[in-house]
């Protein structure tokens, strides 16, 4: 297969997405733990409640897309296609 992507998980019960980067930024939804998203881009460096960490852009399940902070995000290891729901694996190469 030639086409490879990285999801990450809330490493927290709920983590917010907002409409921009920063804790000022819209609560415009939410992740919960064991939800996947996948990361679109890096957009600003921070530290949040202590945690050094990126603000990140990301694609929820449903196709949402908003920012988070990756300080509370943990890439996913070994994802079987049967675990992804609705996310698209298969492009053409």
């Amino acid at each position: 297969m030639c086409f490879s992507e990285d999801y990450y998980t809330p490493t927290v019960d709920v983590l917010r997405l907002r409409d921009a980067p920063g804790l000022k930024g819209k609560i415009i939804g939410s992740i919960k733990k064991g939800e996947k998203v996948s990361l679109l881009m890096h957009v600003l460096q921070d530290v949040v409640d202590g945690k050094k960490g990126d603000w990140v852009k990301v694609k929820t399940e449903i196709g949402e897309i908003g920012y988070c902070f990756d300080g509370y995000l943990t890439k996913i290891k070994d994802l079987k296609v049967s675990e992804i729901g609705s996310i698209n694996l298969i492009r053409a190469c």
